[in-house]
C-alpha cells in the first residue's frame, strides 16, 4: 500500500514540476512624439513572446488616438476615439517611424 501512495504521490509531483500556466512574457509599450510638441500621438505595444504587437495613432494631433491598427498576424485596423496618454516616458525618434503605420485609413 505504501509502495502505491509514493507512486501515485510521485506521478501527481513530476506532472505539476513540469508545466507552466502561462509563459513568461513581456508587454513592452513604448510612446513616441512624432510632431514634438510634448504630447504623445503614437503608442507601440510589443508583445516579445508572440505575434500580437498593436499601435494607437493620433493621425490629425488633436490629443485622440484615432486609428489603431494590429501589426501582427492580421493586419486589421479600426477606428477609435482614445483619449491620448498623458504623464509617460516618451521614447525618442532614433528614426522615423514607418509611413504605412499613419497613412493606412481605417476600414468602416
Amino acid at each position: 500500500m505504501r509502495l502505491i501512495c509514493l507512486s501515485l504521490a510521485l506521478s501527481v509531483a513530476s506532472c505539476i514540476a513540469g508545466t507552466e500556466t502561462w509563459p513568461n512574457t513581456q508587454l513592452v509599450t513604448e510612446y513616441y512624439d512624432r510632431n514634438h510638441d510634448g504630447i504623445v500621438d503614437f503608442e507601440r505595444h510589443h508583445d516579445r513572446a508572440y505575434d500580437l504587437d498593436w499601435i494607437l495613432c493620433d493621425t490629425d494631433f488633436d490629443g485622440s488616438y484615432d486609428l489603431r491598427i494590429n501589426i501582427g498576424f492580421d493586419g486589421r485596423r479600426e477606428r477609435v476615439h482614445i483619449p491620448v496618454e498623458r504623464h509617460v516616458p516618451i521614447t525618442p525618434l532614433t528614426k522615423p517611424l514607418p509611413k504605412d503605420w499613419t497613412s493606412w485609413s481605417p476600414k468602416t
